[in-house]
């Protein structure tokens, strides 16, 4: 199709395109399709890096010779040569001239303008052109920066600066949408993480029983390991149902606080997975669960994994948070540890049943990536930032 808006929109994220695929990635690739180009620009980070990254930023850089996913052919991703440090003086003044310089070449090459869409509030930001009202400026606020404990105050406070600077705000829930609009935001528009139904319906069955040489069921997880999940429920799970594996799929930044929940013989731990192979290795899960803690932190959020375990027709558990809701009936719901081993058991009983897999795959279907990306796409139309 062609591309109605004849803008071209230039991204700054908060993750690297080679690393864990989502929102940022999705969203870029489907809003290729509304623009006459898009342009991922790969971060600069937003702490200053420790001895401990250079093994996470090697396999970065390897994952993006690989490359996750397949481009639109209008979308280009830019490493710029931006200093990954923070702090105030000489290194934000040479990344903001930096990031400047690249939206003016942008400018004069392209009739239909530019648009700056900010997913990350480097304090950076805060000396370009930009924020000073040259070029239209959208953020995309997908957490609250404010409850992640490693990043500095001056992040967070730019997160609410970007709020109040920003000619357009879309929050990835509803949480962060209430809180735009008591921070003063202009104009706020909730944008909901999707999926790409076609890729979790490709995977192939079998590979992840034969690496780990499993019977029984599995219990799955894929994403990232942290802070944010909760240990001891996912210890005692495995302490009480010893018959069942309990696999966990993806980098840990726990910083070894969750060692000893992958002490017991039935939970297993798979390195980070490239996103095209990741669903051959998920389909052998026999059920899905997210076992996250209740706090202001994941109440905030609202997980593109669900909606990905649902592509997949899988039986899921999840907390209740505010934005999965509109999901019970196709969701089983926990709190405490016993609603926690009631959700999974019944979820297990439903493993072998085609249509409550059918119904959660019709269902999710209205939360496709290219459905979201034309609400965005009509919103910034609405908001007078684009012609579309």
């Amino acid at each position: 199709m062609a591309s109605p808006i004849e803008a071209t929109l230039v991204i700054y994220p908060p993750v690297e395109w080679g690393g864990l695929f989502q929102r940022p990635q999705h969203l870029a690739i489907s809003l290729s399709r509304y623009f006459r180009s898009v342009v991922y620009l790969e971060p600069a980070g937003l702490r200053n890096p420790h001895l401990k990254d250079i093994k996470r930023l090697r396999a970065l850089f390897a994952k993006r010779k690989a490359c996750s996913t397949p481009l639109p052919r209008n979308l280009l991703v830019k490493r710029l040569p931006l200093i990954p440090l923070q702090g105030p003086g000489l290194v934000e003044k040479l990344n903001a001239s930096i990031l400047d310089a690249l939206l003016s070449r942008l400018k004069e090459r392209c009739n239909g303008g530019v648009i700056l869409w900010v997913g990350a509030p480097a304090p950076f930001l805060r000396k370009t052109n930009a924020l000073s009202g040259d070029t239209p400026l959208v953020f995309d606020w997908m957490d609250d920066y404010a409850l992640f404990r490693q990043l500095s105050q001056r992040v967070v406070s730019m997160q609410f600066e970007l709020l109040l600077r920003a000619d357009l705000v879309f929050t990835s829930s509803k949480r962060l949408l209430e809180e735009a609009e008591g921070r003063g935001a202009k104009r706020v528009f909730l944008l909901p993480n999707g999926v790409d139904i076609n890729h979790w319906r490709a995977g192939k069955r079998g590979e992840l029983r034969g690496r780990l040489g499993v019977n029984g069921p599995i219990v799955g997880y894929f994403g990232t390991i942290s802070e944010w999940m909760d240990g001891d429920l996912i210890r005692e799970m495995a302490l009480k149902r010893p018959g069942w594996n309990f696999v966990f799929i993806g980098p840990r930044a726990d910083g070894g606080s969750l060692d000893y929940v992958f002490r017991p013989h039935n939970v297993f731990h798979v390195s980070q997975v490239n996103y095209v192979l990741l669903p051959s290795l998920a389909n052998d899960f026999d059920l899905c669960w997210m076992p996250f803690k209740i706090n202001s932190l994941t109440e905030a959020i609202n997980p593109v994994k669900i909606y990905e375990y649902l592509a997949m027709g899988k039986p899921v558990v999840s907390p209740p948070f505010p934005d999965l809701l509109g999901l019970e009936g196709l969701v089983h719901f926990a709190r405490s540890k016993e609603e926690w081993i009631n959700g999974l058991e019944k979820g297990l009983l439903e493993v072998n049943m085609a249509e409550a897999k059918r119904r959660r795959q019709e269902a999710i279907k209205r939360f496709q990536w290219s459905h979201i990306a034309k609400d965005a796409a009509r919103a910034l139309s609405a908001s007078g930032l684009a012609r579309f």
